[in-house]
């Protein structure tokens, strides 16, 4: 990537071509076992699309996200681990995934990803069971009382948490995704999951992260909605709840709920009601509580689903009531590339925009399109005014005297 002509872009993924797709589509249904009408035909074209687009070479498709959405000048990418759980192996090996990262991380500040303002600043991933599967030591978190040593660039031999350092101090990326339902609690594992063999080891790998993240102002997004669990039972891992033992020895970590829980455990019948196993208000109890804690919308039906659109506003509106600091809290989210399965994809900016501001005044929706984001990623203050902690100081050495973004703030 780094090696392209100076000045020349990263082109976008090219569009399918429509006798392709055709081909493509008359191909498939020959061997579905029902018939294909209109509204089937346009939903098995969006997959295949969808699919078509992911084929592609990383920096292409983020010059097509750049251009998908143009009102949207930060993009956060996160990277997922599912090697150690899973009996499948991701064609590029995480370390390289990250230096790729990178790349587009550096070529974006140039203004050469699909638009000249679009910057691409992702999320690293972290498996607490690779160091483990690879039969090394648990990686612990540098001490806060020494500067530590710069982590290298990653390879197959790097310990799970120094990939985190480098890619957070060296490689342009702002935060860390987890991703537990493939069968891990965000603590207290030796209890939750005693039959693993490595549970303690899982405690003592994330345990390591917290730290570093904490002290470092590194933000976590997590998994946080009750699909794509891995085995049966272990979505029950991934409910906001178990958070808590986190926060309360970690109170400044600064984490996000991805998918707010979407609406999981809420009663369907009636008015917005709080239930036992109702995740949403689990997170927002959390978020009221602890400082930096946040929750996004990824992947979320309003975008087309009127009537989901009218009851998630409802039960916002009582999730308000009850814990009105969410309302600094909330952020957007895409869930991009999987969202691009769902109807009217591409509208999905101007949906949501137009969605809050039945909830929120022209302040709140900006809250909830950016501002609220930045305050996750430690860029702006609760009061909406530029915050120059670490997380920013890191961004701008990453920039090394490139023109600064508008977002970040300055030293």
């Amino acid at each position: 990537l780094l090696a392209r002509p100076a000045g020349a872009a990263v082109a976008p993924v090219p569009p399918l071509p429509a006798e392709a797709l055709d081909a493509l589509l008359v191909q498939l249904t020959k061997h579905l076992p029902f018939s294909v009408g209109a509204d089937k035909r346009r939903i098995v074209a969006r997959y295949l699309e969808a699919l078509y687009l992911v084929a592609h070479a990383r920096g292409s498709i983020s010059a097509s996200l750049a251009q998908m959405f143009p009102s949207v000048s930060l993009f956060t990418p996160a990277l997922v681990d599912y090697d150690a759980w899973s009996e499948d192996r991701a064609p590029t090996a995480l370390p390289t995934q990250i230096l790729v990262q990178e790349a587009i991380a550096r070529l974006s500040i140039e203004g050469r990803v699909g638009r000249p303002d679009a910057r691409f600043h992702p999320f690293v991933a972290f498996d607490p069971r690779r160091d483990f599967d690879a039969g090394r030591p648990a990686s612990k978190s540098p001490a806060t009382d020494t500067v530590p040593k710069a982590a290298a660039p990653p390879t197959a031999a790097s310990p799970a948490l120094e990939m985190v350092r480098y890619a957070i101090e060296s490689g342009g990326f702002l935060g860390v995704k987890l991703y537990p339902p493939v069968g891990f609690a965000p603590l207290d594992n030796l209890h939750l999951r005693s039959r693993l063999p490595f549970a303690e080891r899982l405690d003592e790998a994330l345990s390591g992260l917290y730290a570093y993240c904490q002290a470092a102002e590194v933000p976590i997004t997590t998994h946080a909605s009750a699909a794509n669990e891995y085995g049966l039972g272990l979505h029950t891992l991934v409910a906001p709840e178990r958070w808590r033992p986190v926060l309360e020895r970690y109170p400044t970590l600064r984490l996000n709920f991805g998918h707010f829980g979407h609406d999981y455990g809420v009663e369907d019948r009636g008015a917005p009601k709080e239930t036992a196993t109702a995740w949403i208000y689990q997170a927002a109890a959390l978020i009221e509580r602890f400082p930096n804690v946040y929750a996004d919308l990824s992947n979320s039906p309003l975008v087309y689903d009127p009537v989901y659109a009218t009851r998630l506003l409802a039960l916002l509106g009582d999730v308000i009531a009850r814990h009105p600091k969410v309302t600094r809290r909330l952020m957007y989210g895409s869930d991009w590339w999987l969202s691009r399965l769902d109807p009217e994809a591409d509208t999905a900016v101007e949906k949501f925009r137009a969605t809050f501001a039945r909830l929120f005044d022209t302040g709140g929706v900006g809250d909830v399109m950016g501002g609220n984001a930045l305050r996750f990623l430690g860029f702006l203050d609760d009061a909406g005014q530029p915050r120059s902690g670490l997380a920013a100081a890191r961004l701008r050495r990453f920039y090394a005297g490139a023109a600064l973004p508008p977002w970040l703030p300055r030293a």
